[in-house]
């Protein structure tokens, strides 16, 4: 059988497609990729779940987080205006006071500009730092670039799926809830006492919410994730320059060949133009130096670094 020539073509857009998504994902949670393969997976696997929900948790409870401070804020004032109400119309002032605190938090919470949420989290310096890696990856032209996107968005449906599930798994908890406090009113002779069924209620309503939570707080991390890659591909959609300047045409390593997600079987290392960095070469990837503890980078070789000046 004759014997498949070697290739000296860049690698594949999909293999730089996934190490976008990696990459960014990474970026996002604050966590560098592990220089061993093996190490890189199973920190995916455990440590990157965690932090990733807790980078969505914080982007999903802003509005929980207004509602909170405007309810605060709101009964506060109506507190200290009370001391100035006559007492014959203490009762009437105590109604008002009850939909203003139901009313105004609850509309600041659900209808506020877009300006202040309509960015999926996205900040400036992830697009930049985005844009910067994959400028590293060669994507000069915007052939090239149409088809990462097609890649992301087929990534990005792939997520959106799951997103769905864990959705209809909250309207589900929901229906429980429901379904196990209705059995516990029938099993009660007589009724349940009132301080039990609220408690009761209370809790089933708790357990909802803190999924609901989480939920949203997945969505929000892969939203964040998704958007931070398209905002980047944009960038450099809109200035062509960016890539000849940052050195286009090299290849990075930011993926480890072994990865599952490639299945190379042996490394293709042979399909990297010259001079491109392999697993193995000393890449010092994930160095946090003190003086800027959180702030990432890319590196020469188109690996990531944080804190160089």
């Amino acid at each position: 059988m004759q014997a498949i020539p070697k290739s000296t073509a860049n690698p594949m857009i999909f293999r730089k497609a996934v190490q976008i998504v990696r990459y960014v994902e990474s970026m996002i949670i604050d966590l560098p990729e592990a220089n061993h393969h093996l190490v890189d997976t199973a920190d995916r696997h455990t440590r990157y779940p965690f932090k990733f929900l807790k980078r969505g948790i914080k982007i999903a409870a802003k509005g929980i987080a207004t509602w909170v401070l405007a309810t605060v804020g709101v009964g506060a004032l109506g507190g200290v205006v009370s001391n100035w109400v006559p007492a014959e119309a203490q009762p009437l002032f105590s109604s008002m006071l009850g939909v203003i605190i139901w009313v105004i938090p609850v509309g600041l919470a659900l209808f506020p500009v877009p300006s202040t949420y309509s960015f999926y989290g996205v900040g400036e310096s992830h697009v930049k730092n985005a844009a910067d890696f994959i400028s590293k990856l060669g994507l000069t032209n915007e052939k090239e670039l149409a088809a990462v996107r097609d890649n992301i968005g087929a990534f990005e449906e792939r997520a959106s799926g799951r997103t769905t599930a864990l959705r209809w798994s909250v309207a589900a908890v929901w229906a429980g809830v429901v379904y196990f406090i209705q059995k516990y009113v029938e099993a009660t002779p007589g009724g349940p006492e009132f301080f039990r069924y609220a408690l009761a209620v209370a809790v089933g309503i708790l357990l909802t919410a803190g999924w609901f939570l989480v939920v949203e707080g997945y969505a929000a991390s892969s939203s964040l994730l998704y958007k931070t890659i398209r905002f980047a591909l944009n960038e450099i959609s809109a200035d062509p320059q960016r890539a000849s300047e940052s050195g286009g045409t090299s290849s990075v390593s930011s993926i480890n060949e072994n990865s599952p997600e490639l299945n190379p079987s042996p490394p293709a290392w042979d399909m990297l133009p010259p001079g491109a960095a392999k697993v193995g070469d000393p890449v010092e990837r994930g160095r946090r130096p003190a003086d800027h503890p959180t702030q990432w980078q890319v590196d020469a070789d188109g690996g990531h670094q944080r804190g160089s000046k």
